[in-house]
Protein backbone atom coordinates (compact mmCIF):
# COMPACT_ATOMS: atom_id res chain seq x y z
CA UNK A 1 0.00 0.00 0.00
CA UNK A 2 1.11 3.48 -0.63
CA UNK A 3 2.54 5.77 1.71
CA UNK A 4 -0.22 9.14 2.08
CA UNK A 5 1.68 12.20 1.45
CA UNK A 6 -0.58 14.73 2.08
CA UNK A 7 -3.93 15.42 2.48
CA UNK A 8 -6.43 18.28 2.32
CA UNK A 9 -9.44 18.73 5.31
CA UNK A 10 -12.25 20.40 3.55
CA UNK A 11 -13.68 21.31 7.00
CA UNK A 12 -10.70 22.93 8.49
CA UNK A 13 -9.06 24.61 4.99
CA UNK A 14 -5.91 22.68 6.50
CA UNK A 15 -3.49 20.64 4.37
CA UNK A 16 -1.48 18.05 6.21
CA UNK A 17 1.92 16.99 5.01
CA UNK A 18 3.57 13.69 5.68
CA UNK A 19 6.52 14.19 8.20
CA UNK A 20 8.96 13.07 5.46
CA UNK A 21 7.77 16.13 3.14
CA UNK A 22 10.67 18.41 3.23
CA UNK A 23 9.81 20.58 -0.37
CA UNK A 24 13.27 20.36 -1.72
CA UNK A 25 12.47 18.73 -5.10
CA UNK A 26 9.88 19.57 -7.47
CA UNK A 27 8.52 16.39 -7.22
CA UNK A 28 8.09 17.28 -3.20
CA UNK A 29 6.78 20.68 -3.97
CA UNK A 30 4.33 19.38 -6.68
CA UNK A 31 2.18 17.49 -3.92
CA UNK A 32 1.96 21.01 -2.39
CA UNK A 33 0.30 22.07 -5.48
CA UNK A 34 -1.99 19.21 -5.63
CA UNK A 35 -3.62 20.50 -2.42
CA UNK A 36 -3.50 23.37 -3.18
CA UNK A 37 -5.78 23.06 -5.97
CA UNK A 38 -8.00 21.10 -3.16
CA UNK A 39 -7.94 23.85 -1.37
CA UNK A 40 -9.13 26.55 -3.76
CA UNK A 41 -11.64 24.22 -5.12
CA UNK A 42 -12.47 24.28 -1.58
CA UNK A 43 -13.10 27.83 -1.04
CA UNK A 44 -14.80 28.41 -4.15
CA UNK A 45 -17.13 26.14 -3.24
CA UNK A 46 -16.93 23.46 -6.42
CA UNK A 47 -18.62 20.50 -6.13
CA UNK A 48 -18.56 17.18 -8.10
CA UNK A 49 -20.12 14.05 -9.35
CA UNK A 50 -17.55 12.28 -7.39
CA UNK A 51 -14.04 12.07 -5.82
CA UNK A 52 -12.20 11.39 -9.28
CA UNK A 53 -13.58 14.63 -10.81
CA UNK A 54 -12.19 16.21 -7.83
CA UNK A 55 -8.36 14.32 -8.45
CA UNK A 56 -8.46 14.89 -11.69
CA UNK A 57 -8.04 18.90 -11.80
CA UNK A 58 -5.58 18.47 -9.02
CA UNK A 59 -2.98 15.71 -10.94
CA UNK A 60 -3.20 18.03 -13.81
CA UNK A 61 -1.93 20.77 -12.42
CA UNK A 62 0.35 18.79 -10.33
CA UNK A 63 1.79 17.05 -13.44
CA UNK A 64 1.95 20.83 -15.16
CA UNK A 65 4.06 22.02 -12.85
CA UNK A 66 6.37 18.81 -12.79
CA UNK A 67 6.41 20.03 -16.52
CA UNK A 68 7.99 23.16 -16.03
CA UNK A 69 11.34 21.26 -15.13
CA UNK A 70 10.78 18.51 -17.46
CA UNK A 71 9.35 16.11 -15.74
CA UNK A 72 5.85 14.44 -15.47
CA UNK A 73 3.91 12.75 -12.79
CA UNK A 74 4.16 9.12 -13.44
CA UNK A 75 7.94 9.49 -13.84
CA UNK A 76 8.32 11.42 -10.14
CA UNK A 77 5.68 9.65 -8.79
CA UNK A 78 7.39 6.12 -9.85
CA UNK A 79 4.19 5.06 -10.55
CA UNK A 80 3.24 2.47 -13.22
CA UNK A 81 -0.16 2.78 -14.38
CA UNK A 82 -1.61 -0.79 -14.63
CA UNK A 83 -0.29 -1.88 -11.77
CA UNK A 84 -1.40 1.81 -9.87
CA UNK A 85 -4.85 0.61 -10.94
CA UNK A 86 -4.12 -2.88 -9.60
CA UNK A 87 -3.87 -1.41 -6.22
CA UNK A 88 -6.19 1.00 -6.13
CA UNK A 89 -8.81 -1.67 -6.71
CA UNK A 90 -7.69 -4.11 -4.37
CA UNK A 91 -7.71 -1.35 -1.60
CA UNK A 92 -10.57 0.29 -2.51
CA UNK A 93 -8.74 3.22 -3.47
CA UNK A 94 -11.43 4.63 -5.89
CA UNK A 95 -10.58 8.50 -5.46
CA UNK A 96 -6.94 8.16 -6.79
CA UNK A 97 -8.37 6.43 -9.96
CA UNK A 98 -8.21 10.33 -11.82
CA UNK A 99 -4.20 9.74 -11.68
CA UNK A 100 -5.12 7.08 -14.14
CA UNK A 101 -6.54 9.24 -16.47
CA UNK A 102 -3.41 11.51 -17.13
CA UNK A 103 -2.02 8.05 -17.89
CA UNK A 104 -5.02 6.70 -20.38
CA UNK A 105 -5.77 3.55 -18.12
CA UNK A 106 -8.87 5.02 -16.88
CA UNK A 107 -11.15 8.28 -17.29
CA UNK A 108 -13.52 9.71 -14.97
CA UNK A 109 -16.60 9.10 -17.13
CA UNK A 110 -15.77 5.20 -15.84
CA UNK A 111 -15.95 6.22 -12.21
CA UNK A 112 -18.58 9.28 -11.80
CA UNK A 113 -22.30 8.47 -12.17
CA UNK A 114 -23.71 9.70 -15.41
CA UNK A 115 -24.72 13.42 -14.88
CA UNK A 116 -28.46 14.24 -15.91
Amino acid sequence: MRDVVAVYNDQTNTIYLSNKWVGRTPAELSVLVHELVHHLQNEAGVTFECPAEREKLAYEAQDKWLGLFGRNLERESDINGLALLVSLLRNGDRSSLALLALSGHSNCAAECPPRG
